[in-house]
């Protein structure tokens, strides 16, 4: 099929309406989007509020596998997806869901990573080549031969994204993908997202119903708000992201960062950040000493009253009986 040239988008929703079978609402109602390539876009919205149905029409899953009606068009590195198989559409866009182990299939990192392009019936060499280059971009070179099931979560998202990789599409789409992570395994994955976006050049897709807002927006471009299958803003993570109205409607805290200069009497920032290095670049240093200043200058002193301790602990020992003995406290 001929290829829709367009060369700032990787990805473009028109008029797109979706019903699930038996569903007189539409999950999905007149969407109209643009993902400009390069950039990492993430659409926020509660639960409920349509986002794993749009990705999933992003390479034909829906209405495909998942059945419906379908209404308007998508577009995915130029083709259109309704005159595509899944499969053909798997080598351009590739989707990671938020429970890494479900999308594990193999008993080593290496044959896991391999499953994707050897069902495409690719030559061995060249099999073996994609591997390589799936995990020296997820950081998961020397796992070849380990069991998946021992990686941590983190290492377990990494190889679900690595699987995504050896397909070699230029969309990367991730749902949820740091929700069931610990702190650590979500630092890995949003580390290696940045850096396929800003090394290796992958337009990248993300959702999140709150619960990461925090995190996710660190690397963000792109913020597209869903709300009950419409989109009702998008922009700038700042701008999504210091909008009340919009917060409240979806049920969302911001930011704490975002929060707190929002709460804030005086006019400690320039403008309202929504993570750290904005808060430390924007950064009112003029109202930041006249605070100091002020506290200087303010008498603190208060009259201290005595108390008498409500506990004394004077040379106190204690040794656990053995074999061995244990000394416990030694006075």
């Amino acid at each position: 099929m001929q290829k829709v040239d367009d060369m700032n988008y990787a990805v473009e929703v028109n008029n797109l309406s979706f019903f699930y079978p038996g569903s007189g609402k539409p999950a999905l109602r007149n969407i109209n989007l643009r993902f400009e390539k390069g950039k990492i876009t993430t659409i926020i919205g509660p639960l409920g509020a349509g986002k794993t149905t749009l990705i999933l029409t992003l390479n034909g899953l829906i209405p495909k596998v998942i059945v419906g009606k379908i209404e308007g068009e998508v577009v995915v590195d130029g083709l259109k997806v309704s005159q595509h198989s899944v499969s053909e559409m798997a080598t351009h866009v590739g989707i990671v869901f938020d429970d890494p182990s479900l999308q594990i299939i193999s008993s080593t990192v290496k044959e896991d990573v391999a499953f994707g392009p050897a069902n495409l019936g690719l030559p061995r060499e060249e099999v073996i080549k994609r591997i390589k280059y799936a995990l020296e971009r997820t950081r998961l070179l020397g796992f070849e031969h380990r069991n998946p099931r021992t990686l941590s979560g983190g290492e377990q998202q990494a190889l679900a994204i690595a699987g995504i990789i050896a397909m070699l599409p230029k969309v990367i789409v991730m749902d949820e993908p740091i929700t069931m992570l610990d702190p650590v395994g979500k630092d890995r994955v949003l580390s290696t997202i940045k850096e396929l976006n800003e090394k290796y050049g992958y337009t990248i897709i993300l959702t999140d119903s709150g619960i990461n807002i925090e995190e996710i927006s660190e690397i963000t471009h792109h913020m597209i708000a869903l709300y009950k299958g419409e989109v009702v803003k998008e922009g700038k993570p700042e701008e999504i992201l210091t909008d009340r109205n919009l917060l409240k409607t979806m049920k969302f805290k911001p930011p704490q960062i975002t929060e707190l200069a929002l709460k804030m009497k005086r006019p400690l920032f320039k403008s309202t950040p929504v993570t750290l290095d904005e808060a430390l670049k924007s950064l009112n240093t003029k109202e930041l000493e006249k605070i100091r200043f002020r506290r200087l200058h303010k008498k603190h002193i208060k009259e201290k009253h005595m108390r008498k301790p409500i506990i004394i602990v004077k040379n106190l020992h204690h040794v656990y009986p053995g074999p061995p003995k244990v000394e416990a406290l030694r006075g």
